[in-house]
């Protein structure tokens, strides 16, 4: 029972890391105006509740108090997204976070340009935790036709262009997230991340 309520904390903390960045970096002139502090009521946590690595790898490692990871550990080499994406990456940030009953890693690739890509890598002790996650997932899902690992595209209302392929193979659930390219590129990047090596 701890490990479904680990997954179903992983899978509904997993979309708010990945966008937390950007939202703080979009929302700075709103909050300036406001008329009144607004004061956060710190959330609790649990042994069996995992903090999720965001792709801000860095300000996450410190609020989870682990130190970045090697990028080797990433799924996926930067010159291995360039040559199938079409961009200009080149910065790798990791970190990788233990909890009760699984690994969370996370892996932002950042360049020049304004799009980065996020690759999230959930493991789980026991891989039917991983059954039916999909329910958890905030946003809207769309199944790809005959994908061989049943992967869906997660869009969210986030407001930042953000893409995410998502599918569950071989016992490790995968989220790989495209944010910053305009709606306008989507078919054509839809095909290139479905034409990207698949994990493991």
């Amino acid at each position: 029972m701890s490990y479904r309520v680990a997954l179903i904390a992983a899978s509904c903390l997993a979309l708010a890391a990945c966008s937390g960045s950007e939202e703080r970096q979009t929302s700075q002139a709103p909050t300036e105006q406001a008329s009144a502090p607004v004061t956060a009521t710190p959330m609790p946590t649990s042994a069996a509740t995992p903090v999720l690595a965001s792709e801000g790898a860095p300000a996450n490692a410190a609020a989870t108090n682990s130190p970045p990871t090697n990028p080797a550990a990433c799924p996926y080499p930067v010159e291995e997204l360039n040559q199938g994406l079409g961009l200009k990456l080149s910065i790798i940030n990791a970190v990788e976070v233990p909890f009760a009953g699984g690994t969370q890693l996370s892996c932002q690739y950042t360049g020049e340009q304004p799009a980065t890509v996020t690759v999230n890598k959930l493991v789980m002790q026991d891989p039917k935790m991983l059954e039916g996650m999909e329910q958890f997932l905030a946003g809207s899902l769309e199944a790809v036709p005959n994908d061989p690992d049943k992967a869906q595209w997660n869009t969210t209302d986030s407001g930042l262009n953000d893409l995410t392929l998502h599918y569950v193979r071989a016992g490790t659930s995968i989220d790989l997230r495209l944010l910053g390219v305009d709606q306008a590129e989507w078919p054509a990047m839809k095909q290139k991340l479905l034409d990207l090596r698949r994990i493991p």
